[in-house]
């Protein structure tokens, strides 16, 4: 069953939020259907990648001097909570390379950043030495 536009757009501030200590100014600006964006993939990228069904969630930096625009994925037909993992870690990757490497979100009392993961069903980020030193939900599962 197709996640509704609205949920997706949800789901990405509310990660983009958590991770927005970085001060930057990210928001969403479209969703659309893989096979209906103007978003291109090379062809050498797509070798040995499978395709799944996913929607593009494309993300802007207003407040930046040159305006920057990504793209992530919402797959698609794989459970919710991997899906919201799987764009909670596309958005971090950007933005800690926009921040030059600084740990989003960081570990409490760690030099690194959490990671995100799925565990017991629940999208969550965790410290990656202790899992038990911090876990909290990405966003709860409703």
């Amino acid at each position: 069953m197709p996640v509704p536009e609205e949920e997706i757009r949800r789901l990405a501030r509310a990660i983009l939020d958590r991770l927005g200590q970085s001060g930057q100014s990210w928001h969403v600006t479209e969703i659309a259907p893989v096979g209906r964006t103007s978003f291109r993939v090379p062809e050498e990228a797509l070798d040995g990648v499978v395709a799944v069904e996913s929607e593009v969630v494309f993300i802007a930096d207003s407040a930046a001097e040159q305006p920057e625009t990504l793209a992530a994925h919402f797959t698609l037909g794989v459970d919710r909570a991997e899906a919201i993992m799987s764009l909670a870690s596309q958005l971090q990757d950007h933005l800690i390379e926009a921040a030059s490497g600084d740990p989003i979100p960081p570990c409490p009392g760690h030099p690194h950043p959490l990671v995100a993961h799925v565990v017991a069903g629940e999208p969550v980020w965790e410290c990656p030495q202790s899992p038990v030193h911090h876990r909290e939900l990405i966003v709860p599962l409703d």
